[in-house]
This record gives C-alpha cells, structure tokens and sequence, in this order.
C-alpha cells in the first residue's frame, strides 16, 4: 500500500506551507502541498479530491487541522474497512477541553462525542477522523462537497449522505 500526504492549505497568506516545508523532509513517504486561493471549505475539500485523484489514489484519510493521531490510525482505519466491507469508515474523536473550561460546560457534555461499537453502521460522515474510498466515491459515482455549502458547514455531512444513498457503507471504528 502506498502512503501519501496531501495538504491543501486554504489560508489567504499561506501560513501553513513554511511548517508543511519544514517537516516535509522527515516523512517516510511523497509529501504534496497545494494552495486553494477559493476561499471557504468546500473549495478546499474540492481541491483535495482533485489532487488526490490525480495522484491516483485508491483510498482518502482526512482529519482536521486541529487534530493529533496515533502512529496507527491510518491502519486501523484500513483493516475495519477491510473487515467490515466498508466504503467509508468514521472514526472516534476525543476533546481536550483547557484546564479553564468552565465546569457547567463539562457537566453538561456539550463537547462529547458520540461512541459506538466498531462496525456499527452510519448513515454519514464528518470529514474529522475519516477514510473512504476515493474513487468508488469520487470516480465512479462523481461524488463531490456542494459549493451550496461553502461558508454554511455541514458539506461533509452531505457529501457522505449523498455517498449513504448511493449504497455506500458507512461505518464507524471506535479505536482510531
């Protein structure tokens, strides 16, 4: 399986490439940075299929800009879409809240996230913590994020909807 990482960076002034640049070297695989000059989210997310398609890929990880993994994430991912014959696989996140959030907040778990059994099946995705395969979706069905949504949110949501209806099996892994 070959690995690669795509940063499309969305910003007006490119902040992210000189850290992209600095750490490119030290990654065991090819490391691709691409500037979108569209502003808003669903042109970001709509370049990233672009590229990653051109660099013919079979599968597509994605996570935010605000998130850490572990080293295994991306092959636990791949081995519950494997068992579980999924097209797209969900994963689990978990906040860490500042020592100063206030206690009502905490108390009230307005910053949980959902948990479930591995495997179980969903009817969509958040683009946070998912894999899915690119060209099932992006190729043979021309799945692609509605610009409707561009500075609205929630075309990740509909993207994989759009992706539930088609037939796309959805699932989600508790342990990434």
């Amino acid at each position: 399986c070959k690995v690669q990482f795509l940063l499309i960076d969305n910003a007006p002034d490119e902040p992210s490439e000189e850290v992209f640049r600095q750490y490119e070297c030290n990654m065991p695989f090819p490391c691709h940075y691409h500037q979108e000059e569209k502003r808003g989210l669903v042109n970001m997310r709509n370049r990233m299929l672009k590229e990653a398609i051109a660099l013919d890929t079979d599968y597509l990880a994605n996570l935010d800009d605000d998130e850490t993994i572990s080293p295994d994430w991306l092959i636990r991912h791949y081995a519950v879409l494997q068992e579980f014959n999924a097209d797209v696989v969900s994963g689990r996140t978990e906040r860490i809240l500042p020592e100063s959030t206030e206690q009502w907040l905490i108390d009230g778990g307005f910053y949980e996230k959902d948990s479930r059994p591995t495997g179980s099946v969903r009817p969509t995705s958040s683009t946070c913590n998912v894999f899915f395969d690119l060209k099932k979706l992006c190729l043979e069905w021309g799945l692609r994020f509605d610009l409707r949504l561009n500075y609205i949110s929630s075309e990740d949501i509909f993207f994989f909807r759009q992706a539930h209806e088609r037939g796309a099996k959805i699932v989600w892994n508790n342990e990434s």
